[in-house]
């Protein structure tokens, strides 16, 4: 999906999938507008880095997920990332987050960037489990177990 949205619809449950281009390299305005959520609806906005985080959350979206900055690839022994390669959201470039109400995760992924070499980085597959919530309006996001390295 290049900044383009549709309804997911499984089991008689339904979300709102926006997927966005890359917006560090590419930014131009119809990301911005694609970042439309319908009201009432769970959205997930699949964004190639963090740094729409802010128009997302302010859009209403539920979940954002994203990669690009490979988790910092060169990192501290901490696993502090030396480089983010980010414009805006740099705190955002690894890990999970929160931006207002909104969810986030930047997986580092399983590949590398211009540099071949990763550094207390492992490489990351991460699964997510979406459960309806039975009482409320809208699914709630709640992860089901820790990510898996």
């Amino acid at each position: 999906m290049v900044n383009e949205s549709a309804y997911v619809e499984r089991r008689g449950e339904r979300l709102w999938l926006t997927g966005l281009d890359d917006v560090h390299t590419f930014h131009t305005n119809l990301a911005d507008q694609a970042l439309s959520l319908p009201p009432g609806e769970f959205g997930i906005a699949l964004v190639h880095s963090p740094e729409m985080a802010a128009v997302a959350a302010a859009a209403g979206y539920d979940l954002y997920l994203c990669g690009h900055t490979h988790g910092g690839q060169i990192c501290l022994p901490d696993g502090t990332p030396v480089v983010r390669e980010l414009k805006r959201h740099r705190g955002y470039a690894k890990g999970s987050w929160r931006h207002g109400e909104m969810l986030g995760y930047t997986t580092p992924g399983v590949g590398v960037g211009e540099i071949p070499y990763r550094f207390y980085c492992p490489p990351e597959v991460t699964v997510f489990t979406l459960r309806a919530d039975a009482g409320g309006d809208k699914p709630q996001f709640k992860p089901a177990s820790a990510p898996r390295s």
